[in-house]
């Protein structure tokens, strides 16, 4: 399917910078758009919680936002109930790593998600519905206990 991500210097709120993620799914097969960041320099010890602030601009028909974390070695895990669309309006959702489980198709490993491995959190959606849209991410936070 069709994908485009961007940055935009405006588009956040208080017109703050955000990713921007355009898509486009197509009725023939199942699709899936994820945007994914890299933690770079930041130092992913402690980290309790994930915190995404986004805004949907999708059909209806769509399902939930899903976030996944990355960790070395190729370990996903992800929140399988996803996150609400949240049309026209930015919001904000903090997430414990203790809601995030391995998804069948995540590469092998120990089975628990390690703080100290993460290497990127993924936004995104997976869906068998049709249509064009727009995934807006504001901000995402690693945050340790307490926040």
């Amino acid at each position: 399917s069709p994908t485009r991500i961007s940055s935009s210097p405006v588009l956040g709120p208080a017109a703050t910078g955000a990713a921007v993620l355009d898509l486009t799914f197509t009725e023939t097969a199942y699709n899936w758009c994820w945007a994914s960041v890299a933690i770079g320099t930041t130092d992913p010890t402690g980290t309790k919680s994930v915190r995404v602030t986004y805004m949907t601009e999708l059909p209806a028909a769509f399902p939930p936002l899903h976030v996944m974390i990355r960790e070395q070695g190729g370990e996903s895990y992800w929140t399988p109930e996803g996150l609400p669309l949240s049309p026209g309006q930015y919001r904000s959702v903090t997430l414990p790593l203790t809601g995030f489980s391995a998804p069948p198709w995540s590469s092998p490993g120990n089975g628990v998600l390690d703080a100290e491995a993460i290497t990127g959190v993924c936004v995104g959606v997976a869906a068998g519905a049709t249509g064009q849209g727009r995934i807006v991410i504001a901000e995402i936070q690693l945050l340790p206990a307490g926040w």
